[in-house]
């Protein structure tokens, strides 16, 4: 019943559902692992604190910003835009464990605050995307699907994470 209907949206909204799933997934092992990698870091209770909170304040005040901006400009511009800084930010807080760099990652990247697997702070973008592709009549399904793979990628991510944990009761080290 759903991949009929899957298959009828258009492709915007398809590919949109997919990025959402994607997203998600990665959110999900974000939201499990990211305070206990700082914490192995031997950063404060405090300090992973303050990280997560500004991050979600950061996402909230983009998001009123975002919002408002999309309606005016193209959506897809914010939405390519947030993929870009998902994937620097994620870049930098592999390759660096220097504090600095590692809360401005976290900050603009929103590191550990899942978001239901949405665009953070370009969910406006992504929900107005959503109501131009689709037909009135059928958008309530589609945010729902949305939501709903939403959270399918954040349980996903979450399994995800405790992969190498589980693998490595057999494994040895990096084969974990």
């Amino acid at each position: 019943m759903i991949l009929p209907f899957f298959a009828n949206l258009p492709p915007t909204t398809r590919r949109l559902l997919l990025m959402r799933t994607l997203r998600s997934i990665g959110q999900g092992a974000l939201v499990v692992d990211f305070a206990l990698y700082l914490h192995a870091l031997h950063w404060s209770g405090f300090a992973i604190g303050l990280v997560l909170s500004s991050s979600g304040l950061f996402g909230d005040g983009l998001s009123l910003l975002v919002g408002f901006s999309s309606d005016w400009l193209r959506r897809r511009p914010f939405l390519l835009f947030y993929e870009v800084i998902s994937l620097l930010t994620g870049v930098a807080a592999l390759l660096s464990e220097q504090p600095p760099i590692l809360t401005i990652a976290a900050i603009a990247g929103g590191f550990g605050r899942g978001a239901t697997g949405a665009a953070g702070p370009f969910s406006p973008a992504e929900q107005a995307w959503l109501a131009e592709a689709v037909p009135p009549d059928r958008r309530t399904w589609v945010y729902s699907l949305n939501t709903g793979m939403g959270f399918f990628g954040m349980g996903l991510g979450a399994l995800v994470a405790v992969l190498p944990d589980f693998w490595s009761r057999w494994l040895a080290g990096a084969q974990a």
